[in-house]
């Protein structure tokens, strides 16, 4: 009998026979649920999202993605292990991920920055005008 430990966030866990897959499930349930909560919150204060928020949340597209298709890959191997809400998450959230993020919020966020670089692009020459004039300014005193 194999006997793993887990850290926990405060302690180290053993556990007996705990399989990569049931590991694998575990870490999809929980990144997939992160992620459709970030999808939702991207959709709703969009035009409010900083950098960091946007890179997060295409970094947890990306983590998301990366274990859904490590688990397709597997699953005719894995069925049997596999639980039946596991499977179901997968098909819901790679449906999410294709309709919600890859054809809508990936979109917005795009256009979004657009923006927000035209916007500082549009501060940036403002800024050396204002100088170039300040520095005419002090030139012909």
């Amino acid at each position: 009998m194999n006997t793993y430990l887990i850290h926990t966030k405060n302690n180290f866990v053993s556990r007996n026979n705990y399989s990569s897959t049931n590991n694998s499930e575990d870490t999809f349930m929980l990144e997939s649920s992160k992620l459709q909560e970030s999808i939702l919150n991207g959709m709703k204060n969009l035009e409010d999202l900083q950098m960091g928020e946007i890179v997060g949340l295409y970094f947890q597209v990306i983590n998301v993605s990366s274990i859904a298709k490590s688990l397709r890959k597997n699953i005719n191997k894995l069925e049997d292990e596999m639980s039946e809400k596991t499977i179901i998450k997968l098909e819901y959230t790679e449906n999410q991920i294709d309709k919600k993020f890859n054809l809508t919020l990936h979109p917005l966020l795009m256009l979004n920055l657009e923006k927000k670089i035209e916007e500082l692009k549009r501060n940036l020459k403002t800024m050396k005008t204002n100088q170039n004039s300040k520095n005419k300014s002090t030139i012909e005193e």
